[in-house]
């Protein structure tokens, strides 16, 4: 499995999150220049603008072509996701599927991850769970961000008992947040937790953590780091700043190849800081 390598050779894969052809091209130029293994994500909210059968098709026929190890997956998007979208990305061939019951009683938590983990296992599909929750709110106050925080003590159950594969914990990361002052990774938490939960561990909201911050997460234990929002801004300046004032400009592709080289510059950024440039090269028969 890919997030067992990374755990155990010190890296992080990123997780990035893609919807269209110049998000996917920008994130792999980057990933097989530098020799990086990736997991390409698309979240439950991607599918309120594009078919989950042709959005698949499109991902899966370009990942097979990858010179880098690559996994897809499905991301979350609003909590609780219905089943039926678990069901479809896994007949639809995803290998890898996050279902968030964080917002649940830590009971119901368990049952949901134990009913999605059978439904993952015919097909031989990884599932993420998550246990604690990462606020969507960036201007969420430090003291609400710690109340939210995963219990060390629950971990432990909540793996043994679910069985998954992954845990995306809640340690002090907030979605969307761009200000890196205000993250405070709550590092005596996360020791408990990779203590305790034993399997590779799983951060949200990795486009405002502070570098060295991460770093140190990292060497304790975490395996992924999802990055979506850091993407979709790159993207979007290099759109706003060149047709700003164009009206009369109708050919978007010299646009959008400065945006996937704008995402990929990015994408190296994010590459050197999880520690996973050249790693592809440890993996056989690739």
């Amino acid at each position: 499995m890919l997030l067992k390598h990374a755990q155990e050779h010190h890296y992080c894969i990123p997780g990035f999150d893609v919807f269209n052809l110049e998000l996917l091209e920008g994130v792999l130029n980057a990933c097989e220049k530098n020799r990086s293994p990736v997991m390409i994500q698309t979240s439950f909210m991607n599918f309120d603008f594009y078919d989950i059968g042709r959005l698949a098709t499109m991902l899966k026929s370009i990942l097979e072509k990858s010179s880098v190890p690559v996994l897809l997956h499905l991301d979350h998007g609003p909590r609780e996701m219905p089943d039926e979208i678990i069901q479809r990305a896994l007949e639809e061939g995803f290998p890898s599927v996050m279902a968030d019951g964080s917002n649940l009683p830590l009971e119901e938590n368990i049952r949901t991850m134990k009913r999605v983990k059978a439904m993952a296992q015919p097909f031989g599909a990884a599932v993420e769970g998550e246990l604690g929750q990462v606020s969507r709110d960036p201007s969420i106050s430090k003291e609400e961000v710690k109340a939210l925080m995963t219990d060390p003590g629950e971990a432990e159950r909540f793996v043994k008992e679910t069985g998954i594969d992954s845990l995306a914990i809640s340690v002090g990361s907030v979605t969307a947040c761009f200000d890196a002052s205000r993250i405070e990774i709550d590092f005596p938490r996360l020791e408990k937790i990779a203590s305790a939960a034993g399997i590779p561990l799983v951060f949200h909201g990795g486009t405002g953590i502070p570098d060295d911050a991460m770093k140190q997460a990292i060497d304790m234990g975490i395996a992924k780091c999802n990055v979506a929002h850091g993407l979709r801004k790159v993207f979007t300046d290099t759109m706003r700043k060149r047709f700003n004032g164009t009206e009369g400009y109708v050919d978007p592709r010299p646009v959008l190849k400065e945006s996937m080289d704008n995402i990929s510059a990015y994408v190296e950024q994010k590459l050197e800081l999880f520690n996973c440039i050249g790693k592809a090269d440890l993996f056989e028969n690739r």
